[in-house]
């Protein structure tokens, strides 16, 4: 056992009111929770016995009703209970004896040996008094979400900001406040990059073509694809997100944001039933699917419990979902077990990159910069012959998209109908 730790006093800062009960464990009892007269919870932890010396050592910190309802609800490891003090130290308690010895030290100054590892949250099977101590705080009349989203929704109120609100709830390296900074990173860029395919299918259709945001021909989509994260909170780690672009509201229409946000989250919400993904596949391009199965691949490769919301403080409209681990891997094999034909006919105008009158294989870009290839149909095939590289035409595609079960990506077929010179 160490020596003393941190500075002696006489006896505890603490006025008792009661004892509550043992959070764990069932076979010794080392965390116990109290209340003071002023309702906080006071925990104590039992964390080292000396053999030589026969002494037992403890520590005490004051708490909150919240942390203690995150805690107990596993949405905080029992190492940031104890980081986040209300008090910002401990009180360590030597007992030798029937004598007993104090000392003040911050919360920084534990022995890491003291401490719980960084990934250890409550598990329900370990309690001993849980539904006593729940009652007895009344911790069931606590609801986190609505704590947290209420200030999420403030700094959005007081930002005139429409927000995504991403919330870490659990994960590798996530803890109150942190994040893990390449699990941060790799979720929120997959999820951007979510973000903007369903962007892109709302500005140019679900017909589109692979459309690359770097070039200078697009810049004018980087107004409704780009966001920038403007605000966190500690709860356990959530960020704030906006449109880079503010948004021109209008009491009669909905925003580009709304839109985007809307479409992302029906998709979400329709991923865990087969045949509710069948109907929302269809919405949405083949570019925002392989996106989203990013999105959610990353959740279940870093054991992510995420929660999302949307909301605008002027329109005052709200979309809410959440994915764990476990929903990600169902929505993974929903996604990869897939099987779907289906047939749409669409115009475009652009010019001939290349034509093969041989083969009948032809490439053409929209004047968008998106990229077409495929097959001139049997009907057209003798006619293309006059087709140059120079005009603008304007041309009918017949697109045949089959989604076979396992595959990552839908096959694509593009068939030329029809192609009309531009005068």
């Amino acid at each position: 056992m160490d020596n003393q730790i941190g500075i002696s006093i006489a006896a505890l800062p603490y006025s008792f009111k009661s004892f509550e009960g043992v959070l764990l464990f069932h076979e010794y009892p080392t965390t116990v929770v109290f209340q003071d007269i002023e309702g906080d919870p006071i925990i104590r932890e039992w964390v080292d016995y000396s053999e030589q010396t026969k002494t037992d050592r403890f520590f005490y910190y004051r708490t909150d009703l919240t942390l203690l309802k995150k805690y107990i609800s596993g949405n905080l490891p029992h190492k940031d209970l104890i980081n986040q003090s209300k008090d910002g130290f401990v009180i360590f308690e030597d007992v030798k004896e029937n004598q007993k010895y104090y000392s003040i030290a911050s919360v920084k100054a534990i022995p890491i040996d003291y401490l719980p590892n960084a990934d250890y949250y409550f598990d329900i099977d370990e309690g001993v008094h849980l539904q006593k101590i729940i009652t007895h705080f009344n911790l069931d009349s606590i609801l986190l979400s609505d704590i947290e989203l209420f200030e999420a929704k403030e700094i959005s109120i007081a930002q005139s900001s429409e927000t995504l609100y991403v919330h870490f709830k659990k994960g590798k390296g996530i803890g109150f406040g942190t994040a893990n900074t390449e699990v941060l990173a790799r979720t929120l860029l997959k999820f951007d990059k979510f973000y903007k395919e369903t962007a892109l299918d709302f500005k140019l259709g679900t017909q589109r073509g692979d459309i690359q945001l770097s070039a200078k021909k697009n810049e004018e989509y980087l107004s409704c694809t780009t966001t920038e994260v403007y605000g966190n909170i500690a709860a356990s780690y959530a960020v704030l997100i906006r449109p880079v672009h503010a948004t021109q509201f209008n009491m009669f229409e909905k925003s580009d944001s709304e839109i985007i946000s809307s479409h992302i989250f029906s998709l979400i919400n329709n991923s865990t039933d087969v045949e509710d993904l069948k109907k929302e596949y269809n919405r949405h391009s083949d570019f925002v699917i392989k996106s989203y199965k990013a999105f959610v691949e990353e959740i279940y490769t870093s054991e992510l419990k995420i929660s999302l919301s949307w909301f605008s403080p002027e329109s005052e409209s709200e979309f809410n979902d959440e994915i764990d681990y476990i929903k990600a891997n169902r929505i993974k094999t929903n996604l990869e077990n897939l099987s779907i034909e289906e047939e749409e006919q669409f115009s475009i105008k652009g010019k001939f990159r290349s034509l093969n009158c041989d083969t009948a294989h032809f490439s053409f870009i929209g004047t968008s910069g998106e990229k077409f290839t495929g097959f001139i149909d049997d009907l057209i095939k003798e006619g293309s012959e006059r087709i140059n590289f120079i005009s603008i035409y304007e041309i009918t595609i017949l697109r045949k998209i089959t989604k076979e079960a396992g595959k990552q990506e839908s096959k694509i077929k593009d068939i030329l109908l029809a192609f009309i010179i531009e005068q």
